[in-house]
C-alpha cells in the first residue's frame, strides 16, 4: 500500500483491474477488522456528485473483489447488510508501525543500536510520500501520520548515532530533519552537534548562521534560546569531548500504580493506544468520559502504563478533582504550576493565567511527554493545560463528553459485559476462592450491573467472607432496598459516586427545573427502558421539554441512549429513586403512577380497538380520533412498552390501586401481547389479575380474565392447564346468562381441544357455537369457527369441506374490511388447497400475501414466515425442490432469530433433506 499497489495471497498477486479495486481493498484494509459502510465506499470512490445506481455498483464491485480474493484463496472478506469487512490481512503500513513502536521502546530502554536497526527499517519501509497512489481524506490523514512519524524516526535515529559517535552517518539523517524542517531548532542543533564532533566546526557554524538568516528574513525572529547556547558553546569549543550527555533534568515518572485484577475493556485499550503513539501534526488528545463508577481513571492509568515506553521525556500525571465529592475543581492555574514543577521548571505567583500557560508550554518545549488528567470537570479547566508539542499526547478523563477541537478521539465508556464483569470478579479473588463459590460470584456479579466500582467494592469484601459471608452479601445485593449500602468500603461508595453527580444536576437547574423533574422521575419509573412520552405523562410535564431534558441527562452521563430510547443505568437507577422518593414524597408519587396507569389505559384502548374492532369483553372508547394511523403503528409502539406496562402492573403503587382499575388495565395488557408474540408474558400477568378477582362484581371482567390466563397457557403449549383455567369460567358463564360468552366459551373450549388434538369433540363444540355466533353477529368468533373448522376438516380427511370452510372464512375476512385478518385468511385457505393438490392456486394466494408482508415490513415478520413456509410447500408439491428449500430456509431464518425455534430444531432443519414443519408454525397452520 505504502508505494506501488500490490496483494498477494501465499506469495501469489492477485489481479486487480482498474483504480476502484485497490482503491476499495486499501481502504477496508485501513480498517482491517471493522464493518465499512458502502455509502463510505461511495463517498471515496465518488467523493462528487454520485451516480444513480451507485448502491448496485457498489455491490457489484465488492461481489467482483470477493471473488478474486476467493479464487486466489482468501476468504476473509465478508459482504453483508451493506458492509464489508476484511479480516486476516496483513498491510506493509502495519509492519512499519511495528518497527515503529519497537524503535521506541528501543530509545526507552537506551539501546542504541536497536533504535538505529528498527528506526531505519521503518524509514526503509516508507516512501517520502506514502499511499500516493489513493485519492481520499482518511488516505491523505494517514499519509500524513506515518510522514511525521517518519521524521520522529530520524530523530530517534540521529540521536541513536550521536550516541555511538557514528557522526558521518549522523550528519546525512540530521542534514535530512533540517529538509524537512527548516524552521526546527532541534533539528539545526542535532545536525550542528553531528558536523562538531565529526570534526567539521566551520560548517556547524554555517549551519547555524543560516538558519539564523532563514528565521530573520522569513519571520522576523531569532534562534531559540538552546540553538543560540549550542552556538556559543561551539564556538568557545565547550561543549563535552564526544558529545558526552548534558546534566538531566530527571524525566517525571507520576502516573499511579495500575489497579490490581484489571480485565477488560481490550477495544478501547488498543483504540488509545492506536490514538496516542501515533503522529497527527499536533498534540494528541484522547477524552475517555462516563458515568461515575465506570472505571474511567482505571483505564486511563492501564493505558498510559502500556504506552509509557513511547515517551521518553516522562509521563505527568494530575487529578483534576472535577467530580470528587466534598472537593472543589483544581484551579488550572496550580495545575499549570504543578506541571512546570514535575518537567524542572520554575513558577511565579502571582502572573497571569495565559502566563503560566505559556510558561507549561515551554517547559514543554518539543519533549516527547504524555500527559494525563483525570477527572475533569469541564472543558474550561483543561484548555490551557493542553501542551503545544506535536510530540506530547494527552488522556483526558470526565464525566460529561468535553468538547475539544483537535481531540483525535472521544470514548464513552458502558457498563462491562457480564462475561468480563465475572473475570474481573475472578482477579480480585484467588482464584481457588472464585472457583470454591462459583455460583455466588455469579450472584454478585449480576447485581453489580458491570459498574467496575461496584465490582471492585463487591470483590474486595468478599476477599475475606467465609461461604456463609459471601452468600449473606448476595443477598443483600439482590435485594433493591439493601443493595446501595452493600457496596460501600471505607471511602469508596457506588451512592456517593452517584450522587455526587446529582448534586452537580441540582446545583446546575434547580429543584424545579424540568431537567431534575425529569431525572427525578425516570428513576421512578417501572421498567427498564423507556421514551420520553410515558414519562412526561408521570411527571405531568410536556413531552417535548421532557425530551430536551433527557438531552441534557445523557449529556451528564445519567441516563443512556438505548435503542432509540433512554435507560438507566440499574445502580443509577437506585440512587436517583432514593433521591425521588425523599423529594417528591409518596402522594405525589402515587399521583405519578396513576398518570401513568392512565396514559397507557388510553393508548391500550386504541390498540386493542384496532386489532380486535368487534371486541365485546373489553369496553373500549368506538368514537374520537385513535392514537395509531394503523395496527402496524400500534404494534411498534406495544413492541417497545408491553415491558414497561407489565412492570407498572407488577408494582407496589398499582397493587395499591383500586382492583377495578388494575384488572381492568390488566386485561388491555393481555389484549396487547398477542398481536405482538409476546406470549411469554401472558401467564404473570393473567395469574396477578386473577388473585384480585374476589374483589371484582361485574362477571365479564372475571370471565376475560380466567379467559386470558386459559390463551396465555395455550401460547405456552399447555393445553391441558388451558382447558382447566377455562372451565373455571363457566360460574362466570352462568352468572352472566348471555348468548355471547356462551358461544366465546364453547369456541375457546373448541380450540384447546383441537391442541389436544380431540377432533370429535372439537367438531361438536365447533357446531353448537356456529350458529349462535353466526345469529348475534359475532364475526370474530364465527370467523374463528369456519377457520378452525377447516383444520379439524382436514384432520378428518374432508378435504372438500376444509377447502369450503377457508373460502367461507376468507370471505367473512374480507367483507370485515380487515386486511391483516384477511391475509391470515388467505394463509389458511393456501394451506388447505395446497394439501388438497391445488397448489397452483395455493401458490397465487401466498404471493399476495407474500407482498402484503414485504410492504408491512418488521412488525409482520412472524407471520410472513408462515406465508415463506407455504410457498416452500407449493413448490415441493409441484417437484421443485430447490426452490422449495429455499423459501422454507428463509421462513427457518425468521422464525430462529425471532427465538421460535430451538437450535435442535434448527440443526435438524439444515440436517434433513425433507425437514418436518417447525413446531410453531405446526400450530398456526
Amino acid at each position: 500500500m505504502l508505494g506501488t499497489f500490490a496483494a498477494t495471497v501465499d506469495g501469489k498477486e492477485v489481479p486487480l483491474s482498474g483504480r476502484q479495486e485497490p482503491t476499495v481493498l486499501a481502504y477496508l484494509a485501513v480498517h482491517r477488522g471493522r464493518p465499512v459502510a458502502h455509502y463510505r465506499l461511495s463517498e471515496l470512490l465518488w467523493p462528487g456528485e454520485q451516480p444513480e445506481t451507485v448502491a448496485r455498483q457498489i455491490s457489484n464491485l465488492m461481489s467482483r473483489l470477493k471473488g478474486k480474493l476467493k479464487k486466489a484463496g482468501f476468504e476473509a472478506l465478508s459482504n453483508r447488510n451493506r458492509t464489508s469487512t476484511l479480516t486476516d490481512v496483513d498491510t506493509d503500513v502495519e509492519t512499519a508501525d511495528h518497527y515503529a513502536l519497537k524503535a521506541k521502546r528501543a530509545s526507552r530502554e537506551g539501546d542504541s543500536d536497536g533504535v538505529a536497526d528498527q528506526a531505519g527499517r521503518f524509514l526503509d519501509t516508507v516512501p517520502d510520500h506514502p499511499l500516493e497512489a489513493f485519492d481520499g481524506e482518511e488516505f491523505r490523514a494517514e499519509s500524513q501520520r506515518l510522514q511525521g512519524l517518519a521524521e520522529e524516526m530520524r530523530y530517534l535515529v540521529a540521536a541513536a548515532l550521536g550516541a555511538k559517535a557514528r557522526w558521518r552517518e549522523a550528519q546525512t539523517v540530521t542534514s535530512r530533519l533540517i529538509e524537512s524542517n527548516p524552521y526546527s531548532g532541534k533539528a539545526v542543533r542535532l545536525h550542528m552537534k553531528a558536523l562538531h564532533f565529526g570534526g567539521d566546526k566551520a560548517r556547524a557554524l554555517a549551519v547555524f548562521d543560516g538558519h539564523r538568516e532563514r528565521l530573520a528574513e522569513e519571520m522576523g525572529v531569532d534562534p531559540d534560546p538552546e540553538t543560540r547556547e549550542l552556538h556559543t558553546a561551539v564556538l568557545r569549543e565547550e561543549l563535552p569531548p564526544e558529545g558526552e550527555p548534558e546534566q538531566a533534568v530527571p524525566v517525571p515518572r507520576e502516573l499511579p500504580a495500575k489497579h490490581h485484577g484489571f480485565v477488560g475493556r481490550d477495544g478501547e485499550l488498543e483504540q488509545l493506544e492506536e490514538v496516542l503513539t501515533h503522529h497527527h501534526g499536533h498534540a494528541r488528545v484522547a477524552l475517555l468520559n462516563g458515568p461515575g463508577g465506570m472505571g474511567k481513571s482505571a483505564l486511563a492509568v492501564e493505558a498510559a502504563h502500556r504506552i509509557a515506553s513511547a515517551f521518553p521525556d516522562g509521563e505527568l500525571y494530575i487529578d483534576l478533582r472535577g467530580h470528587t465529592p466534598g472537593m472543589e475543581p483544581l484551579d488550572t492555574t496550580e495545575a499549570l504550576q504543578r506541571l512546570i514543577r514535575s518537567l524542572g521548571g520554575t513558577v511565579s505567583e502571582n502572573e497571569a493565567l495565559e502566563e503560566t500557560a505559556a510558561r507549561f508550554r515551554t517547559a514543554v518545549g518539543d519533549k516527547a511527554v504524555l500527559l494525563v488528567l483525570d477527572n475533569a470537570s469541564d472543558t474550561e479547566q483543561i484548555r490551557h493545560l493542553l501542551p503545544g508539542s506535536e510530540r506530547c499526547a494527552v488522556l483526558v478523563t470526565s464525566r460529561r463528553p468535553l468538547a475539544i477541537l483537535d481531540a483525535c478521539c472521544s470514548i464513552t465508556l458502558q457498563p462491562m459485559d457480564s462475561g468480563v464483569s465475572r473475570r474481573l470478579l475472578e482477579s480480585i479473588l484467588a482464584s481457588s476462592r472464585a472457583a470454591d463459590f462459583g455460583h455466588l460470584v455469579g450472584r454478585v456479579e449480576e447485581a453489580c450491573s458491570g459498574m467496575p466500582l461496584a465490582l471492585g467494592i463487591a470483590g474486595a469484601k468478599c476477599r475475606s467472607l467465609s461461604a456463609r459471608g459471601m452468600a449473606r452479601l448476595a443477598a443483600k445485593l439482590e435485594s433493591e432496598r439493601q443493595r446501595l449500602s452493600a457496596l460501600e468500603l471505607g471511602d469508596l461508595a457506588v451512592r456517593a459516586s452517584v450522587a455526587a453527580g446529582l448534586d452537580e444536576l441540582w446545583d446546575q437547574y434547580g429543584g424545579e427545573s424540568t431537567t431534575v423533574r425529569t431525572m427525578m422521575w425516570a428513576g421512578l419509573f417501572p421498567g427498564n427502558d423507556f421514551s420520553a412520552e410515558p414519562v412526561a405523562a408521570m411527571a405531568g410535564s410536556d413531552e417535548e421539554e421532557v425530551e430536551d431534558a433527557l438531552e441534557e441527562l445523557r449529556e451528564a452521563q445519567l441516563v443512556e441512549e438505548f435503542r432509540d430510547r433512554w435507560r438507566l443505568h440499574d445502580l443509577v437507577r437506585l440512587v436517583v429513586r432514593e433521591e425521588a422518593e425523599k423529594r417528591l414524597g409518596e402522594d405525589a408519587i402515587a399521583a405519578g403512577y396513576e398518570r401513568l396507569r392512565e396514559r397507557y389505559e388510553t393508548v391500550l384502548e386504541d390498540a386493542v380497538r384496532l386489532e380486535y374492532p368487534s371486541t365485546w369483553l373489553l369496553d373500549v372508547k368506538k368514537d374520537g380520533a385513535n392514537a395509531f394511523a394503523d395496527e402496524t403503528e400500534a404494534r411498534e409502539y406495544l413492541v417497545g412498552e408491553i415491558d414497561n406496562m407489565v412492570a407498572l402492573l407488577d408494582s407496589r403503587q398499582m397493587r395499591d390501586m383500586p382492583a377495578e382499575s388494575a384488572v381492568r388495565f390488566a386485561r388491555l395488557a393481555l389484549r396487547a401481547t398477542y398481536p405482538i408474540h409476546r406470549e411469554d408474558l401472558g401467564v404473570s400477568i393473567a395469574s396477578g389479575a386473577a388473585e384480585r378477582l374476589a374483589e371484582i362484581e361485574e362477571p365479564r371482567s372475571r370471565y376475560d380474565v380466567l379467559n386470558g390466563l386459559a390463551v396465555a397457557l395455550k401460547n405456552r403449549d399447555d393445553f391441558a392447564g388451558a382447558a382447566e383455567a377455562m372451565l373455571s369460567a363457566i360460574p362466570c358463564v352462568r352468572e352472566d346468562g348471555s348468548a355471547r360468552m356462551r358461544t366465546h366459551f364453547l369456541v375457546r373450549m373448541a380450540m384447546f381441544h383441537y391442541k389436544l388434538d380431540d377432533v370429535v369433540k372439537t367438531e361438536i363444540l365447533l357446531r353448537l357455537a356456529e350458529p349462535v355466533a353466526e345469529r348475534e353477529g359475532m364475526t370474530q368468533a364465527f370467523g374463528t369457527i369456519l377457520q378452525l373448522g377447516s383444520r379439524v376438516s382436514e384432520a378428518r380427511g374432508l378435504t372438500d369441506e376444509a377447502v369450503r370452510r377457508a373460502r367461507s372464512y376468507l370471505r367473512l375476512s374480507e367483507e370485515s374490511g380487515h386486511d391483516r385478518r384477511t391475509a391470515l385468511a388467505k394463509n389458511n385457505l393456501a394451506y388447505r388447497l395446497v394439501r388438497a393438490g391445488q397448489a397452483g392456486e395455493a401458490w397465487e394466494l401466498f404471493s399476495e400475501t407474500d407482498e402484503f408482508y414485504r410492504a408491512l415490513g418488521k412488525p409482520g415478520q412472524l407471520d410472513y414466515a408462515e406465508v415463506l413456509w407455504g410457498m416452500g410447500e407449493c413448490r415441493a408439491a409441484e417437484g421443485m425442490r430447490p426452490e422449495a428449500r429455499e423459501h422454507k430456509e428463509a421462513a427457518v431464518s425468521i422464525l430462529f432469530e425471532a427465538g421460535k425455534m430451538t437450535d435442535r430444531e434448527y440443526r435438524a432443519f439444515h440436517e434433513d433433506e425433507d425437514p418436518a414443519i417447525p413446531a410453531y408454525l405446526s400450530k398456526l397452520v
